[in-house]
């Protein structure tokens, strides 16, 4: 089975915040699957060099439309996700977003970014008429 992994960004928000949700994003699945991490390596001059994620990471755009759909999205060929919502950009604190999120539920806030992972297919059929950010 080939796995691939999506970011995909609200097209309508600024550029900023949509590199900066999809590097949370990032860490995120970092946390939850660090098998996909590859190992620390070295440069011909022997510097370590942390490692990075073993697959490629495309970021794409959409609608948030589009984007609630992704988020509550399940399906057997659907292994990993998760959402970036307006409880997260509006939160100054980690605790603040916590707080928030006790307090509403995934359906009722708006989603701007969501992470994919799962078998190729799955998320090709997702996501394949996106474009690329």
């Amino acid at each position: 089975m080939e796995l691939k992994t999506v970011i995909v960004v609200d097209h309508g928000l600024p550029t900023g915040l949509q590199a900066n949700m999809a590097a949370v994003l990032a860490l995120s699945l970092g946390r939850a699957r660090p098998e996909l991490v590859g190992a620390d390596t070295r440069d011909a001059d022997g510097q370590l060099l942390p490692g990075i994620v073993t697959l490629p990471l495309p970021v794409l755009r959409t609608d948030e439309t589009e984007l609630r759909r992704l988020g509550t999205h399940r399906e057997p060929g659907l292994h990993w996700s998760a959402v970036y919502t307006a409880a997260a950009l509006k939160s100054k604190t980690y605790a603040a977003y916590s707080a928030a999120l006790a307090n509403a539920r995934i359906e009722n806030l708006p989603v701007h970014a969501v992470l994919l992972f799962g078998e190729r297919r799955t998320i090709n059929r997702l996501s394949g008429g996106f474009r690329l950010l």
